[in-house]
């Protein structure tokens, strides 16, 4: 999550990616964490698709010798689209076919008010009905004892088959507001 967090921030600092497509950000996510040294694919074919009628492609997949890690799935946001939303959130669990202790929802948000936009978003995924129980919700999730003001870190907690599960829900926010 370290790791991953300081990628957000290069990403953040970094104005090539102010006006890049979601693709082109999660290029660069991979990159950067091949470089801390995970074993990292993108557009990789698992679990199932949306309509469940073939494999799903995973925006990034993190695994170590062949066990996976985590699913990093991203959207790029300038406003909370709940539709839009759900469908990542939804898919992140099709994909994660053996329980990954977490899974990542990569949030690029463009937007004018973040802070507005992060309690919107905190209200939504407390009301938002997941494949599997929800046991609790952390609202201001620290990596290492750092914060800034324009990423927010959340996680939501889950019984998955009688193991806790965490969906991490990582907003940052690219480019200067408008």
């Amino acid at each position: 999550m370290k790791d991953l967090y300081i990628t957000c921030i290069k990403l953040q600092g970094n104005s090539l990616y102010y006006l890049a497509s979601e693709d082109q950000r999660n290029d660069y996510v991979r990159d950067i964490m091949e470089t801390f040294g995970y074993n990292v694919k993108d557009q990789t074919r698992r679990g199932l698709s949306p309509t469940g009628k073939a494999a799903g492609e995973l925006d990034i997949f993190i695994h170590d010798a062949g066990f996976p890690v985590a699913i990093i799935a991203a959207l790029n946001l300038k406003s909370l689209d709940k539709t839009y939303l759900d469908k990542h959130i939804d898919k992140i669990y099709d994909y994660d076919t053996a329980g990954n202790s977490f899974n990542v929802i990569l949030s690029y948000v463009t937007v004018s008010n973040f802070e507005d936009f992060c309690n919107k978003y905190i209200d939504y995924i407390k009301g938002h009905i997941y494949p599997y129980l929800l046991t609790g919700i952390e609202e201001n999730y620290f990596v290492d004892d750092n914060t800034y003001s324009d990423i927010k870190v959340m996680l939501t907690k889950h019984n998955r088959n009688g193991k806790k599960t965490l969906l991490v829900h990582i907003c940052v926010r690219i480019g200067k507001s408008n």
